[in-house]
C-alpha cells in the first residue's frame, strides 16, 4: 500500500483483541488530518512535541533535507480518533528505518494516545500493526528513541509492546509545589538565594537588567541570536552545530512565528537582558500544566561570570509557580543546572522492532552504540574525559585556523 489515507487491514489485526473495532490509516501529508490531529492534542495525554504545529513544521522544513518520508499513523477505535504515531522513514545504507519525527531537537518522542487507546492497545495488537505498516512500506526496522515509559501514570503502549533499552540520556523533572519558597527549601535554598542576589547585582550594575517573555514576532527575530549563542558554545565544546543544519532555523521560526501566547504555547521564548544586549535565552513548550525545557543559551563576555542562564532558569521557575504550572521538565540530557533543581530523574528508553535480517543488523548496531554511549554518559569520570578531549580538539582546530 502506498502512503495515503487507505485503511490498513491485516489478518493479525482482525484476530487481535480489538478486532473490527480498530481502524488505521497512514498519511504522508499532515494537512490531510490536521483537524483530527488538533482534536487529539486536546483529548490525548499531554505530549508537548507531538502536537501538529511541531510535526508539520518538521515535515515542511527538515524532513526533505534528511531524506525522511512522513509515515503518520492515525488510529480510530469504534470510529473515534484514539491515537496518532508521527513516524518518518529514511534510508541508512541499504536499510529503510522508521523513526520518530523530530530528531534530537525534540527531547521526548512518542505518540499521541487517549486513555481509551492506552487501555485498549494490547502489545500483540501494537506489534501486529507496526509489522503490517512496516512491510507495506518496505521498512527494515523501527528505531524509536527517547521515550517515556509512562504518561500520567499510564504505560506507553509502544514501549510496553517492544523490546526496550535505556536511552543515552535521562529526563529531569521538578514539581512546582507547594510554593517557590518551598521549592528552594528542597534544593539548597539558602545558597541559591545568596548566589542569585549576588549575580543579579552584577547584571543590574551592567545596566538595563530585565527578564521578558518575547511575543511571536520578537521571538522569531531573537532566534538568530539564540542560535549564534548555542553555536559558539557547541564549537567550544567540540560538538557538531546542530542549529546550523539545513532546515533547522526555519523549523523553529515556523513554530515560534505562529505560537499562540498563553499557558498552552507550542514555544515560549524568554530573554534575559543586561548591559545593552541579550545575555541568555530560554525556550520552553507548555502543555497541560507542564513546562518542558527545549533550549538554554548564554552569551560570551564579561557578564558570563554572572551565570545569566542559571539566573534566567531561577526566575523562570518562580514565574511558572506563580502562573499555576505543576511541573517543570528540564528535558533530556544531563546538565549541572538540571541536577541542582530536579526532584527526580526520568529514565528514557529506546524501543526496537526488526522486520528483516538487515533490520536485525541495524537494531543490533544501534543497541550496542547506545549502550556504550550511555555507560560513558552516566560515568562522571569518563564523561569528563570525553568532554575534555572534545574541548582539546576544538582548541586545536581554532589554533589551526589562526595559523592559516
Amino acid at each position: 500500500m502506498s502512503v495515503g489515507s487507505v485503511p490498513v487491514e491485516t489478518v493479525p489485526l482482525q484476530t487481535a483483541a480489538l478486532g473490527a473495532r480498530l481502524s488505521v490509516s497512514v498519511h504522508a501529508d499532515p494537512a490531510e488530518i490536521e483537524a483530527v490531529w488538533r482534536t487529539l492534542e486536546t483529548e490525548a495525554l499531554p505530549a508537548p512535541f507531538q502536537r501538529y504545529d511541531w510535526m508539520a513544521a518538521w515535515i515542511a522544513h527538515v524532513a526533505p533535507t534528511i531524506g525522511q518520508t512522513p509515515l503518520l499513523v492515525l488510529g480510530r477505535i469504534d470510529g473515534r480518533p484514539a491515537f496518532l504515531w508521527p513516524l518518518g522513514v529514511r534510508r541508512r545504507g541499504f536499510a529503510r528505518i522508521a523513526e520518530w519525527l523530530g530528531g534530537s531537537h525534540l527531547g521526548y518522542h512518542g505518540g499521541l494516545h487517549t486513555a481509551e487507546a492506552i487501555a485498549a492497545l494490547d502489545p500483540a495488537t501494537v506489534r501486529a500493526l507496526l509489522r503490517d505498516i512496516g512491510r507495506q512500506h518496505r521498512v527494515h526496522c523501527y528505531l524509536l528513541t527517547s521515550q517515556r515509559t509512562e504518561n500520567d501514570g499510564l504505560a506507553d503502549p509502544i514501549v510496553a509492546a517492544l523490546p526496550a533499552a535505556r536511552s543515552v540520556n535521562d529526563g529531569y523533572e521538578l514539581t512546582l509545589a507547594p510554593s517557590f519558597d518551598g521549592i528552594l527549601e528542597r534544593h539548597s535554598g539558602k545558597r541559591k538565594r545568596k548566589n542569585a542576589r549576588r549575580k543579579e547585582r552584577m547584571l543590574a550594575e551592567a545596566g538595563d537588567y530585565r527578564i521578558e517573555v518575547l511575543p511571536p514576532a520578537a521571538a522569531v527575530a531573537a532566534l538568530a541570536d539564540l542560535f549564534a549563542q548555542k553555536s559558539r558554545r557547541l564549537k567550544a565544546q567540540g560538538l557538531h552545530d546542530v542549529f546550523g543544519d539545513p532546515g533547522i532555523p526555519a523549523f523553529y521560526a515556523a513554530v515560534a512565528g505562529t505560537a499562540q501566547p498563553g499557558d498552552d504555547a507550542a514555544i515560549e521564548i524568554w530573554a534575559l537582558r543586561a548591559g545593552g544586549g541579550a545575555q541568555a535565552y530560554s525556550a520552553v513548550s507548555l502543555r497541560g500544566g507542564r513546562v518542558t525545557g527545549m533550549l538554554l543559551s548564554f552569551a560570551d563576555g564579561d557578564l558570563a561570570r554572572a551565570s545569566p542562564g542559571e539566573i534566567l532558569i531561577h526566575r523562570q521557575i518562580e514565574a511558572f509557580v506563580a502562573r499555576g504550572f505543576e511541573t517543570y521538565d528540564f528535558g533530556a540530557g544531563q546538565e549541572r543546572y538540571k541536577s541542582s533543581w530536579a526532584d527526580r530523574t526520568i529514565p528514557l528508553v529506546d524501543t526496537f522492532l526488526a522486520l528483516t535480517p538487515l533490520g536485525h543488523v541495524q537494531v543490533a548496531e544501534r543497541r550496542l552504540r547506545a549502550a556504550l554511549l550511555g555507560a560513558i554518559r552516566r560515568n562522571a569520570v569518563w564523561w569528563e574525559r570525553v568532554r575534555a578531549f572534545r574541548r582539546f580538539k576544538a582548541k586545536l582546530g581554532d589554533d589551526a585556523e589562526e595559523r592559516d
